[in-house]
């Protein structure tokens, strides 16, 4: 079968870490999943990540990722895929979606479903921040 679907224009780049655009965002929404959403009244729910816990200076952040959840080429979405995503931006000076993880000083994988990051500075809403970064295999 066939979808067409009709956009008003083209988007940046069909990479989730190269466009920010609101235009992109419609394709990377239903390709990409994210960490967290914000939900229409400012709360944070799950999406690929079922929990979340920080230190209470808010320099630490671990997110328990969601277990089943797969790409769409039916390989699950892991712990090191996340991590993986994260430095694949950061490493990356082009990504605009570096400005999501500016805070962001190292990112690692904790346990079979559990990624750390590690910030520069306490950050209160960095599960809120998070949801604008789009997990990549």
């Amino acid at each position: 079968a066939t979808l067409t679907v009709a956009l008003p224009g083209d988007f940046p780049s069909l990479n989730p870490s190269r466009d920010t655009s609101p235009l992109g965002f419609n394709y990377r929404l239903n390709v990409f999943d994210q960490l967290t959403k914000v939900e229409r009244d400012g709360r944070i729910s799950p999406r690929l990540a079922t929990a979340w816990t920080n230190t209470s200076d808010l320099l630490e952040w671990t997110f328990t990722i969601r277990k089943g959840a797969t790409f769409h080429d039916g390989s699950p979405v892991t712990a090191k895929d996340v991590a993986w995503t994260m430095r694949y931006i950061l490493d990356d000076p082009r990504s605009p979606s570096r400005t999501f993880l500016k805070l962001v000083k190292s990112v690692d994988v904790v346990g079979e479903d559990k990624v750390l990051f590690r910030l520069n500075e306490p950050y209160a809403i960095f599960d809120r921040q998070i949801s604008f970064i789009n997990i990549m295999s």
